[in-house]
């Protein structure tokens, strides 16, 4: 059996102005919504509003859709219901009563064939998420539930003063933040439709993300991930659902995060009988939801020259003075962690002790963990690579290719973690061939001659490192930087003396990375060591 969950029960809450005397104990007269005024909570604001209270959940006594499951929706600005009044009969089949959201104030239906009227996309805003916690894997998390709330209803609320900070800066501070800061967009409705048999949706959300740094750092006020939403289902049973998050890969890169879920038809056998060469097997459909990740990178090219500031040594860290991703998308990803091992290895552990249902809940929070955390991304048990192209100090372009990171944007404040996770696996997921290609690895500024710190490069390790204290860049949000670790090269002096052309490993000197190829800081003029040897 295939597990399911259903949201709860939704309600349309209407109040009688003093002008309707009364209200006819009929069908026509029950359905007759035009005559009343709708009644929404508080936080049911029209598109524009810049300012609110906080999001609550809606009293019993106001407007509440549950869709998706645990989520509360509301409509905002002028809409109305729009239904039959008497059975609608056709072809000898009477279709199921229905009541359609469409834009626009109560009063006349609206002309015959003007779907521009009754199609247009209706606001809608998510007022509360109820705390119920993930117990399976749905197309909706609780977290994403909940960023719904706040990138629709949020209004952002000036934080108390944190105890040391002078009021006068305080109050700068809350005015740059509020110049800075968000205001919630409504969801489209691009149709809602709502049955006894659930509802049929179609929504969509798009946010922008925040604004980079520098700018106010403001802990209190957190900046969800989610960059946009859409949700199609068809009588309460989802079709097509696609949450996409914003996050980083461990070059430095812009991506993002894409997760679908989608309804799959697939055959299976519900029968036999008898057929006149015997017996055959009589085959139907089943709908499944199935879900897949994807990461789309979306800034393709990061300029480490600009970087410089971040990085220890001004940049001299990284040959690479640019870095362009040609790859833009990858296959559909495994999961970071296996949910079947997880449920056998804690039924091995817990068997018994626990329910079954628990042991699920458990297995999803490992699994949601593990998607917030940084993770390499694979697909088909393989490290996915990534085809780059580089530009070296002297504008030379090399290509090579590798597997990458992604971070989480919520995980990409923590560098130290990041750099913890880049660490883990293989040596190849953090060097990448470049085949013999001719590379500057060194800034040549100073050098005597352009090509005098070029060399055939074979291979680069890189490395992550932490940004300098306080060190900023406009645009740039990470809270690490990439850079050089080491590089595999043809040195011709060694290889006349060895009488081979093997590679060997150097690293750049700390002169180098201190002084550049300054004659007066750095007289020997040298830029790279042999790994392992004295400094």
């Amino acid at each position: 059996p295939v597990a399911t969950l259903a949201a709860g029960p939704s309600r349309l809450v209407f109040a009688v102005p003093d002008e309707v005397a009364a209200v006819p104990l009929t069908v026509d007269g029950l359905l007759d919504w035009d005559a009343l005024r709708p009644r929404l909570a508080p936080g049911a604001l029209p598109p524009g509003s810049t300012s609110g209270p906080e999001p609550a959940e809606p009293g019993d006594d106001e407007t509440a859709l549950e869709f998706p499951y645990r989520l509360l929706l509301s409509p905002v600005g002028p809409a109305r219901w729009v239904h039959a009044s008497a059975p609608v009969t056709l072809g000898g089949r009477t279709e199921l009563w229905h009541t359609r959201l469409v834009p626009g104030d109560p009063g006349g239906d609206p002309a015959p064939g003007d779907a521009r009227h009754t199609w247009a996309p209706v606001p809608l805003r998510a007022l509360h998420a109820r705390p119920e916690p993930d117990r399976m894997t749905t197309s909706m998390t609780l977290q994403d539930l909940k960023d719904l709330v706040t990138l629709t209803a949020g209004f952002v609320r000036a934080p108390r003063r944190p105890p040391g900070v002078r009021p006068r800066d305080w109050l700068r501070r809350l005015l740059e933040q509020r110049r800075a800061s968000r205001v919630p967009v409504p969801l489209e409705g691009e149709r809602v439709v709502l049955t006894a048999l659930g509802a049929s949706v179609r929504l969509r959300g798009s946010f922008d993300p925040p604004p980079p740094p520098p700018w106010p750092a403001m802990p209190e006020v957190e900046a969800p991930s989610l960059a946009r939403y859409v949700h199609m289902a068809g009588l309460g049973r989802d079709q097509r659902v696609e949450v996409v998050r914003r996050g980083y890969v461990d070059t430095g890169h812009r991506a993002v995060i894409l997760r679908v879920t989608h309804r799959q038809y697939e055959a299976v056998q519900v029968g036999t009988r008898q057929g006149r060469y015997g017996t055959v097997g009589v085959f139907g459909t089943q709908g499944y939801l199935r879900q897949y990740y994807r990461v789309i990178i979306t800034q393709p090219v990061l300029d480490h020259a600009a970087l410089s500031e971040l990085y220890p040594h001004d940049g001299r860290e990284m040959p690479l003075r640019t870095v362009e991703i040609i790859t833009l998308s990858s296959p559909k990803l495994d999961l970071p962690v296996d949910p079947g091992r997880v449920a056998a290895r804690l039924e091995h552990q817990l068997g018994g002790l626990v329910s079954s249902r628990e042991i699920q809940e458990r297995v999803q929070s490992r699994l949601e963990a593990a998607l917030n955390s940084p993770f390499w991304l694979r697909a088909a048990e393989q490290d996915v690579p990534f085809d780059m192209v580089g530009t070296d100090w002297l504008g030379r372009r090399v290509a090579f290719s590798r597997p990458l990171m992604f971070v989480p944007e919520s995980a990409a404040k923590d560098g130290t973690g990041v750099i913890a996770a880049f660490g883990q696996g293989p040596e190849s997921r953090r060097r990448a061939a470049l085949s013999g290609q001719l590379v500057a690895l060194a800034d040549r500024t100073e050098a005597p001659a352009p090509e005098a710190t070029s060399s055939p490069v074979e291979s680069l390790a890189f490395a992550l490192d932490l940004p300098g204290a306080g060190a900023q860049v406009p645009g740039y949000a990470p809270s690490w930087v990439s850079r050089m670790s080491s590089a595999s090269v043809r040195l011709e002096p060694l290889d006349r003396l060895a009488g081979g052309g093997q590679a060997h490993e150097v690293v750049l000197t700390a002169d180098y990375l201190a002084h550049g190829l300054d004659p007066g800081q750095n007289p020997t003029g040298g830029f790279a060591r042999l790994a392992g040897a004295a400094a």
